[in-house]
């Protein structure tokens, strides 16, 4: 388990192709991880598109952000 500092990025995610909801769902001092392990993620990004490649773009633009999460 790690929990969560900080949550980088928030002003990119309304600008990424597709956009079309996010949520933060975990502020700071809050347990964060992987929902098969029985967290909760840390943001929800929603993307929509008809054209897969622009979902793709996004989804390949959010995985480099490594440091999205500022973890303790």
């Amino acid at each position: 388990m790690e929990t969560l500092r900080s949550i980088r990025y928030l002003d990119r995610v309304p600008k990424l192709p597709g956009y079309l909801y996010h949520e933060v769902r975990a502020q700071a001092g809050q347990p964060i991880g992987l929902s098969r392990s029985g967290y909760r993620a840390g943001l929800y990004i929603e993307l929509l598109s008809a054209n897969v490649e622009e979902v793709r773009h996004s989804v390949d633009w959010i995985a480099s952000w490594t440091d999205l999460y500022e973890l303790e």
